[in-house]
């Protein structure tokens, strides 16, 4: 589907995201807009109508029993699996949503905030508008617009 504002907006709705979350993408996506390509790092020619920018494909688990057969059996040949015991918490995104997400519990008792954007919108709203794009601005260049 083609990047436009009615395409975000659908996208913001599936997602739940508060109304100024909606705002800040669409105020993202008339920067984006304007801006040229960076021009740092090799010259890249992409064709933004020609990009997949929203798929969900499965539910959030913390047990890696849950997750397709295929998709789990990449994540363990890729090490992703394994290398959990050695984290105190993993989230893994496939395709646009978090998959898996799991903390340990002492760091739970402990109040860190380890989550997706989407489950930190619903639990800690005012945490995440106060400091949403706050490090990177969306209007630094094309891609953080994107």
């Amino acid at each position: 589907m083609k990047l436009n504002k009615e395409f975000i907006t659908k996208v913001s709705k599936l997602k739940n995201e508060p109304k100024w979350m909606l705002e800040f993408r669409l105020k993202s996506f008339e920067k984006f807009l304007e801006l040229d390509n960076p021009n740092f790092g090799p010259h890249i020619d992409i064709d933004f109508d020609n990009i997949n920018y929203y798929k969900k494909e499965l539910d959030l688990t913390d047990d890696w029993n849950k997750v397709d057969d295929n998709l789990r059996t990449t994540f363990k040949n890729l090490g992703v699996i394994s290398s959990e015991k050695n984290l105190d918490g993993m989230g893994v995104q496939y395709e646009s949503e978090v998959i898996y997400h799991n903390m340990i519990e002492e760091l739970e008792q402990k109040h860190v905030i380890f989550t997706s954007i989407e489950d930190a919108f619903k639990k800690y709203p005012d945490l995440v508008k106060k400091y949403f794009s706050k490090i990177v601005k969306y209007d630094e260049n094309k891609f953080v617009a994107l």
